[in-house]
């Protein structure tokens, strides 16, 4: 049936911009969603959309009028379920296959100050981790921005991330595209550890320097997991593993695996320093499965050392009965095993 509504948007003159004067309760981000949809589910017209006399841009209303079955305070959700349809989390490869146009957050949202425009294009993020694109234009060649320093990422050294007012930190990789010579786009993707977020929370995120020039590109927006939380599989193992690293006994407790449609995490704790490279997961047929990226969080202080390390997978397409951790041991040159089964 949506086919057919989709179809008939094509014979319809719009204005989309009338989205804005709609009197229902949608933020900025849904309205951009609304009209990002709209305009690419109908094919490109050669003349100009205009609104005709006594047509209040009947496409628009057709998505609208569910406002007099679906209750306000709901319709924001109705249209954060509209998918996006080309994510540019999608154009980015390196591990980052994935469900995104399903859970990709849009902000669009720009600041230019000092010869430099920031854009922040998307986010999305699960329980363990927080993914970002944004595009940075400036009048110099961005070849200026890039390895300076050994930096692998445009020159931004004090970007700061808040949630909730609260300082973010976690290790971060990620990567970049040039998409001229004076524009670059990146992807960041952060760690979360054991930082308790909540579904619904405030994100600040903060430039205060591109390139050694200082200035405030702040962009500040709200953010839910609600839709992803509902397809997210977590398991709470707390399955010890003893081995062997450079004479030293160590004890590897698997805390937590989880499945999202954007990742697969596994969370374990150490009580010391081991070869992070030498721990090989398999899944249940015996196959390697890499990580694309790894972090640890480690402490050594007067109780001793703590150490929580991270490591992130591509989505799989089911959960397994069973993942296998193998460490192979370089001191007695064997490997130590263990099962996690997920029930």
């Amino acid at each position: 049936m949506m086919e057919d509504i989709y179809k008939y948007f094509n014979d319809i003159e719009v204005d989309i911009e009338k989205i804005n004067s709609i009197d229902a309760e949608l933020d900025d981000v849904s309205k951009r969603r609304i009209k990002n949809n709209v305009r690419s589910l109908i094919k490109t017209r050669k003349h100009k959309l205009l609104i005709k006399s006594g047509i209040v841009a009947a496409a628009i209303i057709l998505f609208l009028s569910f406002s007099a079955i679906i209750p306000q305070h709901s319709f924001s959700a109705f249209a954060e379920s509209i998918p996006i349809l080309n994510t540019l989390f999608q154009k980015f490869g390196l591990g980052y296959g994935g469900d995104f146009k399903d859970y990709t957050q849009v902000i669009e949202e720009t600041k230019k100050s000092k010869g430099y425009e920031v854009k922040l294009n998307e986010i999305v993020m699960d329980d363990f981790s927080f993914k970002l694109i944004y595009t940075i234009k400036c009048s110099e060649k961005v070849s200026g921005l890039i390895n300076r320093n050994g930096n692998p990422f445009p020159y931004t050294p004090a970007k700061s991330i808040k949630i909730n007012g609260m300082d973010f930190v976690g290790g971060a990789g990620g990567s970049d595209r040039v998409i001229d010579e004076y524009t670059i786009q990146v992807i960041e993707d952060y760690d979360i550890n054991e930082m308790n977020i909540p579904e619904n929370f405030n994100v600040e995120i903060d430039f205060k320097e591109i390139n050694n020039v200082k200035e405030d590109w702040k962009f500040n927006f709200n953010v839910s997991k609600g839709k992803i939380a509902k397809n997210i599989k977590n398991y709470n193992l707390n399955k010890q593993l003893e081995i062997q690293n450079e004479g030293k006994e160590v004890v590897l407790i698997f805390k937590k695996i989880s499945f999202s449609p954007i990742s697969t995490a596994v969370l374990i704790k150490s009580n010391n320093e081991f070869e992070y490279g030498n721990l090989v997961f398999k899944d249940e047929e015996g196959k390697i499965i890499k990580p694309y990226s790894s972090s640890v969080d480690a402490y050594n202080g007067i109780l001793g050392y703590k150490g929580t390390v991270l490591y992130k997978f591509e989505p799989m397409q089911k959960v397994p009965n069973k993942l296998v951790a193998e460490y192979k041991n370089t001191d007695t040159a064997k490997s130590d095993i263990i099962e996690l089964i997920l029930k």
